[in-house]
């Protein structure tokens, strides 16, 4: 039998052998973790991709609301539209969609159906036309209660 040899005075490291069976339970172990990281990974971006959408809605039925809600009674035509597409003179407190505050203004909001089976809704307003909301599939249309207690 073979006598193990002492190492030398300042002899440090792993041999050959050592170092190859580190690594390849190093890759193993990669080999047996990367997918679930990965499939987590793919599950987060879904959940955030999912609450950006969420905020703007949000966002978009925030403006609907604020423009609605400063509809001008008594100047213009009033309210007048049908499923996609809504006019009306507003004078928001604040900016909502693509009126800026301070000034009475004929907005149209218009909902446009893609051949995608998504859509836009567009603000129009003072010359501006500023996209307020977008989808990827599904119909659209304007459904609103008299006091802003119904949004579609």
């Amino acid at each position: 039998m073979a006598a193990i040899r002492e190492p030398r005075a300042g002899e440090r490291g792993l041999s050959l052998i050592e170092a190859l069976i580190i690594v390849s339970i190093t890759a193993m172990l990669a080999l047996l973790l990367l997918p679930m990281v990965s499939s987590a990974a793919g599950r987060n971006f879904g959940r955030a991709d999912r609450a950006l959408e969420s905020a703007r809605a949000a966002r978009a039925e925030r403006d609907f609301r604020v423009l609605l809600s400063s509809l001008t009674i008594g100047y213009g035509p009033g309210l007048e539209g049908g499923a996609l597409g809504l006019g009306f003179q507003a004078n928001p407190e604040f900016a909502a969609g693509c009126v800026t505050p301070g000034a009475a203004a004929p907005v149209r909001l218009t909902i446009v159906n893609g051949a995608d089976g998504g859509g836009r809704l567009w603000c129009e307003a003072q010359g501006r036309q500023v996209e307020v909301l977008a989808w990827s599939e599904g119909q659209a249309r304007f459904a609103y209660g008299g006091e802003g207690g119904a949004w579609a």
